[in-house]
């Protein structure tokens, strides 16, 4: 028996990916709701996240259930995966500053421990967005 994940092409894998975007998008420039940008700012953290997780439990599964092909898919995926968790973050990072709409307020947030946990995992998917295309994936030789 062929596994479904075998025959899906990575079109239709981005397809899938966009789909809240797409949805969060149109949210946020077809509402009126004033507060949209902050109605916005928790599901497009909370995708992110949930993409990430999937990410990060593709080597264990593959080692847990080796019969199986859903945690191969996954690991040959997990480029897809981790570009779209970083697109959700820095959705993310765009609602809430779009909420704050001001810099002061932004400012005034940061001895928040929350807030520094948001920066410094946008900091450290920078790099990871950064050096997935193919030129530095070639470079580096994997």
């Amino acid at each position: 028996m062929q596994c479904f994940f075998a025959f899906t092409s990575p079109y239709l894998l981005w397809l899938v990916l966009a789909i809240p975007a797409i949805g969060m998008t149109f949210d946020a420039l077809t509402s009126t709701n004033p507060r949209v940008f902050h109605i916005l700012v928790h599901p497009s953290g909370e995708t992110s996240a949930r993409l990430l997780i999937i990410l990060m439990m593709a080597t264990p599964l593959a080692m847990l259930l080796k019969g199986w092909r859903g945690p191969q898919w996954l690991k040959r995926n997990r480029r897809y995966l981790g570009v779209a968790s970083f697109g959700y973050a820095l959705m993310h990072t765009v609602f809430y500053l779009l909420d704050k709409a001001s810099l002061a307020t932004v400012v005034d947030e940061l001895p928040g421990l929350y807030i520094w946990t948001g920066w410094i995992a946008l900091l450290t998917f920078v790099p990871l967005a950064l050096t997935s295309m193919d030129y530095f994936v070639r470079k580096m030789g994997t």
